[in-house]
């Protein structure tokens, strides 16, 4: 099944700030219209600071996690609100292919791990819950459009590791063996922090049994492919490396297109699957790898290969955005590894004209720019790939930032999350491709209503600041006044 994933929905309740928030894609509202929406699926996360934006970026980091089977990372026990045990992420896709097409529920709980043992480490969270449905949206009787539950996952649940219980009962009967691997892969979800549906174990036995519904395969495998290959979560801490540690966060996907004489996949833009992990290992990930950009660096040979594609493709847009620019790579020979590798050592160059400087002399926003603008193109041309980045306008001009978040809203084919503080944008999107963030941690997430076509959102926004008018608080009021004098009074502290 060749599919597109698209995401729908996101509910939030008790991550981080957010008791409960709920965002919704443009697309969605157009799932049972004839008629497909004119604006593409792009959203803008605005609000005051603390209120939200960053965790909607996190909640969505975590999604590509857990959905690719891989443990939670770290830092996950700090999602969880302050004074809860528990947070729970719920999801909705929009999976299509050919002649098939399902709107598919996706949840997970999250929950704080009590150690029972000294060596436990404090502060553990495991997925304690899960449930995916889907309904089949391609059903010929419309009467039969309904939710079908595909599994529902309680780690507390003592009697049975999931249910329906008909369809626990059909993989064992179907095979003795299964009843063991499932409870194998219920001791390792807990064990190593990981997703139960989507564990290897879990997954294989979905697509291996004769009894399952040929749809249930159908649907992890999109969404496995969609958090492999075509979810990419850019975050803060990614993009500070930038400067703090002379890292350039390259984020890509070139296109795979086998060799017709067998021999290594030529990589090429245009195709439908990126590269994945296993072409190089521990050097080339699905979403991006990072460069050492401070002095001449040596890489791999096939990696050489894939960069020149990758700066290829970059140019082509670099230029179109900051006219004249343009990065080389510059080879500086090459030589072999202590394992007979053979590497080729590099140095980034950007150039203007004759004019030819070390990247990492570049400011900031161009480093920026450069590291994300590869994966935008892909958005940009693939209805299947979702861009999440947090605080897109750091470090960006901002009359830029809104050409460029135009263009995407007008043209671009996936879909694209961001979060900003830079009002600019307001000027150039529609107000149906920007939510608001509330001062209300229990309905943290607000569209703006009341707006009028003629109305310039900024401005709209800014008297909204000011004066109210909507159904939730949007800006908790400052006073000038009183910021001088607590400046004063701090100041008295000395």
């Amino acid at each position: 099944m060749n599919s597109t994933v698209r995401l729908q929905e996101i509910h939030l309740k008790n991550f981080k700030n957010v008791k409960n928030g709920t965002v919704t894609m443009n697309s969605y509202n157009y799932i049972n219209s004839d008629e497909p929406s004119d604006i593409s699926d792009i959203l803008g996360i605005y609000g005051q600071n603390g209120s939200g934006k960053t965790t909607l970026i996190d909640s969505l980091n975590l999604l590509k996690y857990v959905i690719k089977g891989e443990p939670l990372p770290d830092n996950t026990t700090n999602l969880i609100s302050f004074g809860d045990d528990f947070a729970t992420l719920s999801t909705k896709f929009l999976i299509q292919d050919a002649d098939k097409e399902f709107l598919v529920d996706y949840s997970l709980e999250l929950k704080k791990k009590v150690p029972t043992k000294t060596s436990e480490k404090t502060g553990k969270v495991i997925v304690s819950k899960e449930r995916l449905d889907f309904i089949d949206l391609s059903s010929l009787d419309k009467t039969r459009k309904v939710k079908v539950k595909m599994i529902d996952y309680d780690i507390d649940n003592e009697l049975t590791c999931f249910v329906p219980k008909k369809r626990y009962n059909d993989i064992i009967r179907e095979n003795a063996e299964n009843i063991y691997k499932i409870n194998i892969a219920r001791a390792f979800s807990l064990k190593d922090s990981t997703s139960y549906i989507f564990s290897e174990l879990m997954t294989a036995i979905f697509r291996n049994s004769e009894s399952m519904d040929e749809r249930y395969p159908q649907i992890i495998n999109a969404l496995q492919n969609f958090a492999n290959k075509n979810l990419f979560v850019i975050k803060t801490d990614q993009l500070g490396q930038i400067n703090s540690d002379h890292l350039m966060p390259f984020n890509f996907k070139i296109n795979s297109k086998a060799s017709s004489g067998g021999n290594r996949d030529n990589y090429d833009v245009g195709d439908s699957s990126s590269i994945t992990n296993e072409y190089i290992e521990n050097t080339v990930v699905s979403d991006g790898f990072t460069i050492h950009f401070f002095d001449n660096f040596s890489i791999p040979e096939e990696m050489y290969d894939i960069m020149t594609k990758i700066i290829e493709q970059i140019n082509i847009v670099l230029s179109a955005l900051i006219p004249e620019l343009k990065i080389e790579l510059c080879n500086l020979g090459a030589h072999l590894s202590t394992s007979t590798q053979k590497l080729v050592n590099i140095e980034l160059i950007s150039r203007r004209g004759d004019l030819g400087i070390p990247l990492k002399y570049e400011s900031e926003g161009i480093k920026k720019i450069i590291s994300i603008l590869s994966v935008m193109i892909a958005v940009y041309n693939n209805e299947g790939v979702c861009l999440a980045i947090d605080e897109l306008d750091s470090g960006v001009f901002e009359y830029l930032l809104g050409e460029i978040l135009e263009v995407f809203e007008k043209n671009s084919n996936g879909q694209f999350i961001f979060t900003s503080h830079n009002l600019r944008p307001l000027e150039r999107l529609s107000k149906e491709s920007v939510v608001f963030t509330t001062t209300n941690p229990e309905n943290r997430y607000l569209r703006l209503v009341n707006v009028k076509k003629t109305d310039n959102l900024r401005d709209f926004y800014l008297r909204l600041v000011i004066l109210g008018g909507q159904k939730e608080e949007i800006y908790r009021e400052t006073n000038s006044f009183e910021i001088r004098h607590a400046f004063r009074k701090a100041g008295d502290l000395r």
